[in-house]
């Protein structure tokens, strides 16, 4: 590896803190506390996701109520663990591991025992089972074993997937697709349970930055819609604690800005390709030299990008930097590409270059790397 990857400070919590310390303060079990959560007997995350710290400072114009109320409760920074996507982040969510313990590290991986890539939000089935995949307890069963309800508050789309199966286990799912019936069913929650942990689920803003990029008229008026929605749901209740926070922030990156892998010379080592266009991963043929080629390609993207927006490094490298969590288990390792390449900077993303990225290829906003707006996201509490 020609350049070490940047490491969050040693101030930084991490979202696998939050459901954990929220549940430790319903039932009066803490371990260790990062976010220092009040004592409650109801606590609720609001996962809203694409929604970063510095994107939403960035339109604060349009999230007035969000950033009053974050005023109040001063905090260390909050960050998404690499790869900052949806599949590892929400899955440390509910699990209070680090990718590199529960082992979902990255949008996509390959299977190394069946020779195929799997997609760890939408590719669940026979061969990849839930229960196996993500064999990990979630805190929604744990806090069902200590006496504490556990919900799910989402989209109806949602509620049967082998995601949510995977990662909300032990929680009742709740399906509610409209903004402000979610929020009207944690109010139902806390009237009726004596203890509760709930996750509600928003994953319309990541959608539209997906589609029209962060900076669109489209994203700001849903961050505003979202604002409105938590302003009207009443949140600051006796024995109520609520955190909204994002699974990761997002880049808006243009499609002149997309590195190719088949401009690089080197190319024909790829045996497959996973992760996401900011944090690949690449699985390499039998004979390839990691080390060799991931300096190779180093100096290929350095030349297309730029010296400052990738880092390759190889799986070894990768499990050292302690970037997935630490220490890094078996199973994570084992899913993890041969060599991985990381975006630092804040303006490129990296594609094949094949017939088949034509899709994924006009997606405008994006996430996976390392940058500050991908990994660090809000922590804001009623």
């Amino acid at each position: 590896m020609t350049r070490i990857l940047p490491a969050p400070t040693d101030n930084t919590a991490f979202i696998e803190d939050v459901a954990r310390e929220g549940l430790e303060a319903v039932v009066g079990q803490r371990t260790r506390s990062s976010l220092e959560l009040p004592a409650c007997d109801h606590f609720a995350i609001v996962l809203v996701d694409g929604l970063g710290r510095h994107n939403l400072q960035a339109r604060s114009g349009y999230a007035r109520h969000l950033l009053q109320a974050d005023r109040r409760h001063p905090h260390r920074t909050l960050s998404a663990r690499l790869p900052t996507t949806t599949a590892a982040s929400l899955t440390s969510l509910a699990t209070g591991l680090a990718p590199a313990a529960h082992g979902i590290v990255g949008y996509s991986v390959y299977d190394r025992d069946a020779a195929t890539v799997r997609n760890q939000l939408s590719g669940w089935g026979p061969e990849m089972s839930p229960a196996t995949w993500q064999p990990h307890p979630t805190l929604f069963e744990r806090a069902s074993s200590l006496g504490v309800e556990a919900f799910a508050v989402g989209p109806a789309d949602y509620e049967h997937s082998g995601f949510s199966e995977a990662t909300l286990r032990g929680a009742r799912y709740v399906a509610a697709d409209a903004l402000d019936d979610r929020f009207a069913a944690l109010a139902d929650i806390r009237r009726h349970a004596t203890r509760s942990l709930v996750q509600v689920y928003v994953p319309e803003l990541d959608k539209i930055g997906h589609r029209r990029g962060w900076e669109s008229p489209r994203w700001s008026a849903m961050l505003e819609q979202i604002d409105a929605a938590m302003a009207g749901a009443r949140l600051d209740r006796g024995g109520c604690s609520t955190v909204l926070t994002g699974d990761h922030g997002m880049l808006d990156i243009a499609e002149g800005d997309h590195v190719l892998l088949s401009e690089w010379s080197g190319a024909e080592a790829i045996l497959a390709t996973a992760g996401e266009p900011r944090c690949v991963q690449l699985v390499l043929d039998g004979a390839a030299d990691h080390d060799a080629v991931a300096a190779d390609l180093q100096r290929h993207l350095d030349e297309a990008a730029g010296v400052d927006e990738f880092v390759t490094c190889t799986r070894g490298e990768l499990c050292d930097s302690g970037l997935l969590g630490s220490p890094v288990d078996a199973m994570a390792r084992h899913r993890l590409g041969d060599i991985a390449v990381v975006a630092v900077g804040k303006r490129a993303a990296l594609y094949r270059g094949l017939q088949a990225d034509e899709a994924s290829r006009r997606m405008i906003g994006q996430h996976g790397g390392f940058s500050s707006w991908e990994r660090e996201v809000p922590l804001i509490r009623w």
